[in-house]
């Protein structure tokens, strides 16, 4: 997770120079694709923004499977 997190950042702040998202947004999986960089070709924006949108469908994912792994720990231990 942390790892999908920082390849997000990375690609959002470095690549698409989407600097200060974090003010606006409190993950970086809710962040929409940047405006496209006036240096950069379309070619590369897309593939970066294809690989960004996957990025944050895979960590929601993983995020919604662990956060119910956790409740259903929960609520066995409760049950004992």
């Amino acid at each position: 997770m942390a790892e999908m997190r920082l390849k997000m950042e990375r690609i959002v702040e470095k690549e698409l120079g989407g600097y200060g998202w974090y003010q606006d947004y409190d993950c970086i999986a809710d962040v929409p694709a940047p405006a496209k960089p006036p240096y950069m070709r379309w070619k590369k924006y897309e593939a970066l923004v294809a690989e960004l949108k996957n990025l944050q469908k895979t960590y929601e994912v993983e995020m919604y499977e662990s956060m119910v792994a956790s409740l259903s720990r929960l609520s066995l231990c409760k049950t004992h």
